[in-house]
């Protein structure tokens, strides 16, 4: 996410969160706010692949993320519980899809 940068972008994200949003990961609450207010994000799918990049770089967080991710992204944009619901499944669905070809094309 963008707090491993450094400098205004870096303040600016921790200023709005420093806590980890799950165990074992490297995004802070402060990048979901950051992206919602500065990069227009509006899907979880968006936050996980584009505004993170953990569905490339944290592959042991990607699932304890998807949750606290949709719940902050609901309080942020007004979702309701059945939005942040398949906003999850949407992104899961997408990961199983990606995962998938990746490990179609290792033969595993």
């Amino acid at each position: 996410g963008v707090v491993r940068g450094s400098g205004w972008v870096a303040v600016g994200v921790g200023g709005r969160g420093a806590a980890p949003l799950a165990v074992g990961s490297n995004v802070l609450s402060g990048e979901v706010e950051w992206a919602v207010s500065e990069e227009a994000a509006a899907t979880l799918e968006d936050l996980i692949y584009r505004r993170t990049r953990v569905a490339l770089y944290e592959p042991v967080a990607r699932e304890s993320l998807l949750a606290p991710a949709a719940a902050r992204l609901g309080a942020l944009l007004g979702w309701d519980a059945a939005r942040v619901e398949r906003e999850i499944a949407q992104t899961r669905s997408r990961l199983e899809q990606d995962l998938g070809f990746a490990r179609a094309a290792r033969g595993a």
